[in-house]
């Protein structure tokens, strides 16, 4: 009896520690995540900053299109945590990458 017991509180701990651990790596990604959010905001600001005129620029220059400045404007002012899920999901398979690097070491 006293054998079963402790093969249950084992498996029981095991459990646990594989469910922290997943819940660990979410908050990592998540993480992760928000920090490519915010290096991308900081480089559009500069981009953006670089630019007289954001919408068009010629003579060497590039040309943005007026609906990519008005939705890369929004979600570079816009937190992390206030993006849609889709919006999210782009930062996160960026997070994706560093996770790959982190699993290898």
């Amino acid at each position: 009896m006293y054998k079963h017991s402790n093969r249950y509180k084992v498996e029981s701990h095991n459990k646990r520690m594989k469910e922290k651990e997943k819940e660990n790596k979410k908050d990592l990604r998540e993480e992760l995540a928000e920090l490519c959010h915010k290096q991308w905001s900081e480089w559009m600001e500069y981009l953006f900053s670089k630019c007289h005129q954001p919408i068009h620029r010629t003579q060497g220059g590039v040309i943005l299109g007026s609906g990519d400045v008005s939705r890369w404007q929004r979600q570079m002012n816009t937190e992390y945590k206030d993006l849609s899920e889709e919006e999210k999901d782009s930062d996160r398979k960026e997070a994706d990458k560093f996770l790959e690097i982190i699993k290898r070491k």
